[in-house]
């Protein structure tokens, strides 16, 4: 494979071979004639040299084109150099041997990614060396690289390559580095290509992995085809998705990527590996995509190479619901989302709802404190059972504004819909007393032992999903400032809702526990809210929310909303379209209107698969994947809202 036509190999360059023989030999085998230097385009990546062993002759040249004249940038881009002295052609010993050298001819150092790390230069032996003639016919032999530094992957497999392990500063010459290939007597000419892979600080670097995200501007319309004569379907023109064998290093990523002058803008990341998204130049037609997909599919480090194909929207299967006048304008695209639905567009609720609309058999449980069920009928229509209403004012209206956003009854005309349009809400009331009345203590804050109560409630009744949209009122102190009264109280409180989990568990009741993040600032581990520290202990069922809100470039996480290690979501928790006390649609902003997103999420996925021994959490990492289609998902998008 010679036929690279790029500037350089990804954190690398990719640059031309000149060997410039010296003329000091002892002997008929050890005359060393200087072979010419090269010059040429710049944009030609190897070059190619056929070595003459009887009269010890080097003729370089670039791939496809005539030897080049003198110059001394090699191919004309002023970035390197090699030259060779001290060539000897020993037939006896059946060797060709040479020193090495290798000069940076740039403004900045070479074989370090960041001017401080000593990586080095690797020249690999691109192709060859391959016998091209022998003395006399019916002869054999093959030409080998027998004293090479290393082998790696760099346009095939095993590949032998010389380290100059050292930085060089701008215009700096490394020490020689003694090539050696065996070459037998029957040998007369041989042919080889060599490629340079120096790192320079100022070159993109590629990840060891695959970004989790993609821009939006990666399918703007100005980049969008569809069936040109090269290629068929509708497809992003500059755009190339690569998928590396497992346990390919970063250099030879770096490597596949530069070798089409790509550049990675994102990717889709599965296990630690994932899918890279790469930039490619655009002329306007589909050969220089098409070219770069033939020249990744060669190389033996990539699985798999090719376009990013868009389906029309017509071809996905979604469902755009009519409901108030508020959730009856719906966008496709995430980047478009808007208005009070904007939170379920952000996820892609309608291609989730494609799949499924969920079912009033799918149990959901929701802990919290205000139903106000007779005055909101879109709820209503979803509930299964309710525990301890309470006569809440419509000022306090929490559980009713998280309901809503689970679980209101989509397509109805009237109202707003839910993640969930049909689902058997398990509503269980906080603090309230035995005739339904708020609890003195609970009318301006939620009281640890109801809200512990009804979660083992919510448990004991089998709910498979519940949502716990409530929080304790600790002060918010960082840990490290607290007094040891305070810690004392917060881990007592712990204790207690642990204990009551872990009564519910050994009876074998293990439903998935979708807990609200909190709202007291980035600051502010959520260690201080209390039900985010059951991950700890019950890690396989437990979801911690954080809040998302657009930003310029997407989703970001909200500035309320608490984060640390026990975070593994963020859902739109800023400007979510929600039912008040009276029916009407407003919005509000909370990880306590992220989580019934999530929630709502995990009961379509128990909606659509019901196996035994099935969970929710294992269902999908709930907001994590796609759902053109109905590939098993739902609501997809929103991995780029991952905490």
């Amino acid at each position: 494979m010679n036929s690279f036509a790029v500037r350089k190999l990804a954190g690398a360059l990719v640059l031309a071979l000149a060997l410039n023989a010296c003329a000091d030999g002892t002997g008929p085998d050890t005359t060393r004639p200087k072979p010419p230097e090269l010059g040429g385009s710049a944009t030609l990546a190897n070059v190619e040299c056929l070595v003459d062993v009887p009269s010890v002759q080097v003729v370089c040249r670039m791939p496809g084109r005539g030897p080049g004249g003198p110059s001394r940038a090699i191919l004309g881009s002023s970035k390197i150099k090699l030259a060779s002295s001290n060539i000897v052609s020993d037939t006896m010993a059946e060797e060709w041997r040479m020193d090495v050298t290798l000069q940076n001819l740039m403004a900045e150092a070479l074989g370090t990614p960041d001017g401080v790390l000593r990586v080095g230069s690797k020249v690999f032996h691109e192709s060859g060396p391959t016998v091209t003639a022998y003395k006399q016919a019916g002869d054999t032999g093959t030409v080998t690289v027998t004293n090479a530094d290393g082998v790696g992957n760099f346009t095939r497999a095993r590949q032998p390559y010389h380290l100059y392990d050292t930085i060089l500063p701008p215009q700096a010459v490394s020490a020689p580095e003694h090539w050696i290939l065996r070459v037998p007597r029957t040998v007369k000419t041989f042919r080889l290509s060599m490629m340079v892979f120096a790192p320079i600080p100022s070159e993109p670097k590629v990840p060891d992995v695959a970004p989790d995200t993609v821009p939006e501007s990666t399918y703007a319309p100005e980049k969008i085809s569809t069936n040109l004569p090269l290629m068929s379907g509708t497809y992003v023109r500059d755009v190339v998705t690569v998928l590396f064998r497992p346990g390919t290093s970063q250099e030879e990523r770096q490597a596949a990527v530069n070798s089409v002058s790509g550049t990675v803008i994102g990717g889709f990341a599965i296990q630690g590996d994932g899918e890279y998204y790469v930039r490619i130049a655009d002329d306007g037609t589909a050969q220089p995509l098409l070219s770069a997909i033939d020249q990744l599919n060669a190389l033996p480090q990539v699985i798999g190479a090719g376009p990013e194909f868009l389906e029309p929207e017509e071809s996905f299967a979604y469902i755009k619901p009519a409901d108030g006048a508020e959730f009856n304008d719906w966008q496709i695209r995430p980047a478009l989302a808007d208005s009070f639905n904007w939170g379920l567009e952000a996820i892609q609720a309608p291609h989730a709802w494609g799949c499924n609309t969920g079912s009033t058999s799918t149990r959901v449980a929701v802990v919290d404190r205000g139903f106000h069920l007779t005055q909101v009928p879109d709820v209503a229509l979803n509930k299964r059972s309710i525990s301890g209403e309470g006569m809440w004012p419509e000022s306090m209206a929490h559980g009713v504004n998280v309901s809503s956003v689970l679980a209101a009854r989509g397509n109805n005309a009237t109202g707003m819909t839910g993640v969930m349009w049909y689902a058997g809400l398990d509503l269980f009331g906080v603090g309230t007393d035995s005739r339904g009345n708020p609890t003195v203590d609970a009318v301006g804050k939620y009281v640890i032992r109801d809200a512990v109560w009804g979660l083992s409630r919510a448990i004991a009744s089998g709910a498979p999903i519940i949502n716990l949209s409530i929080a304790t009122s600790w002060k918010t102190h960082k840990p490290s400032s607290s007094s040891t009264a305070d810690l004392r109280r917060v881990n007592s409180s712990y204790r207690r809702i642990k204990g009551w989990v872990t009564y519910h568990e050994v009876l074998g009741r293990r439903p998935l526990l979708v807990v609200a993040a909190g709202n007291t600032g980035h600051q502010y581990d959520t260690w201080w809210s209390s039900y985010p520290r059951l991950v700890d202990d019950f890690e396989e069922r437990v979801l911690v929310v954080s809040a998302a809100m657009q930003s310029t470039q997407g989703l970001g996480l909200a500035s309320f909303s608490q984060t640390g290690a026990r975070v593994e979501i963020a859902a739109p928790g800023v400007n979510v379209g929600v039912l008040n006390a009276v029916n009407t649609v407003t919005p509000e902003m909370g990880t306590s209107f992220a989580t019934p997103m999530v929630a709502g999420v995990a009961g379509l996925l128990l909606s659509m698969d019901r196996a035994p021994g099935h969970h929710p959490k294992h269902a999908a990492g709930v907001l994590v994947l796609q759902a053109h289609g109905c590939h098993g998902a739902a609501a997809g998008g929103a991995r780029h809202a991952r905490a």
